[in-house]
């Protein structure tokens, strides 16, 4: 645990050190570039609600697996994830509007969900990325990409909002996939997780659903719409066992939610 008393973290400060795990408290806006550049025994991260900025290289070549970036955070610089061989999991915040240069060149990211916000995929972002296999696009219009963006255009599916179709596939770029699918419309309507309307928490193989009445019907269910789990909630917290890796949407009653 970093001291709760700064609110930046000054450039390449835990660079090439042995450090394996961090916690950033709240309070910090700002991590500069290349702080824990290297680090190959650090594999996990948790970062503060309030971040604003992750620097340029502040992840690069180091053994993180997965990583939630929070949804405050608006500028993620280029190269933040370059080499991390053992990443196969992130999380990008809802207002994101552009991936850098090399964000996450040469990881082992099997599936990436871009929000709605993303408008640019800077040169190299998804370079070497061999496990790709499917791209979540949320946005109405496709995003601008480099030429030099991906890698792989045979592999990977691209998931498009329903009705978007042949937006996709006309645009400079995506065009040159193989693969493509419509989302259902649940899954680009409906909103992310609200903790003023039900508290909600994943584990690696759980949905965890609480702040609903006894007896409610709880269900969980993939972004195409199939259906993964229902239960009636009984206690104070409904888990329903959850193996996916995608993000999913729960229903509670009259509440409906998406859950990343």
């Amino acid at each position: 645990m970093l001291p709760a008393r700064f609110a930046v973290i000054g450039n390449g400060a835990f660079a090439l050190t042995n450090i394996r795990s961090v916690t950033i408290p709240e309070g910090y806006r700002e991590l500069r570039d290349g702080l824990f550049a290297g680090c190959k025994s650090l594999t996990k991260v948790s970062l503060p609600k309030g971040l604003k900025t992750i620097g340029s290289m502040q992840f690069s070549n180091t053994g993180i697996k997965q990583i939630y970036i929070p949804n405050s955070v608006t500028d993620l610089g280029p190269s933040s994830f370059y080499n991390c061989f053992s990443l196969d999991s992130v999380h990008l915040p809802d207002n994101l509007e552009k991936l850098a240069v090399a964000t996450f060149h040469n990881t082992a990211l099997k599936h990436i969900y871009l929000p709605a916000s993303i408008k640019n995929i800077e040169r190299n972002c998804f370079e070497l990325c061999r496990q790709l296999t499917d791209i979540y696009c949320f946005s109405a219009t496709p995003p601008t990409a480099h030429e030099y963006s991906f890698t792989d255009y045979d592999k990977p599916t691209i998931h498009v909002p329903a009705g978007k179709l042949a937006a996709y596939k006309n645009a400079p770029i995506w065009k040159k996939f193989k693969k493509f699918k419509e989302m259902s419309a649940a899954a680009t309507d409906i909103s992310t997780t609200r903790s003023d309307v039900l508290s909600l928490r994943r584990t690696a193989d759980a949905v965890h659903v609480s702040g609903i009445p006894t007896g409610t019907l709880v269900q969980v269910y993939a972004l195409n719409g199939q259906l993964i789990a229902e239960t009636v909630s009984r206690n104070a917290e409904t888990v329903l066992p959850v193996s996916t890796a995608y993000p999913v949407i729960v229903k509670a009653g009259t509440q409906t939610v998406k859950l990343k």
